[in-house]
């Protein structure tokens, strides 16, 4: 299986979106790092690799929250932020 950077970034958009749940968004991730774990993800391009593994891994968990009033652990100005640093906000 392929992944890019704007693969994973798509994800991003479409959490801050609202068009695809957190939990979505995780357990399309948790997908992503057993295709790892299986020797099958392909990083396009390889020098990417980094920030790709940065971005899904930080989705690996999207959907968490705080166990004392519900909320999610991350705010959406968080998950945009980690966007940005990991998989970037642009398309290259």
């Amino acid at each position: 299986m392929d992944i890019s950077r704007k693969d994973v970034r798509a994800i991003y958009r479409a959490v801050l979106d609202g068009t695809m749940s957190r939990d979505a968004a995780d357990r399309w991730a948790c997908s992503i790092v057993k295709e790892q774990e299986a020797g099958t993800l392909v990083f396009v391009p390889r020098q990417d690799e980094e920030r790709i593994r940065a971005g899904f891994m930080y989705l690996y968990g999207v959907d968490l929250k705080h166990s004392s009033d519900g909320d999610f652990l991350d705010s959406e100005d968080a998950i945009r932020d980690a966007m940005r640093r990991t998989v970037g906000d642009e398309e290259v």
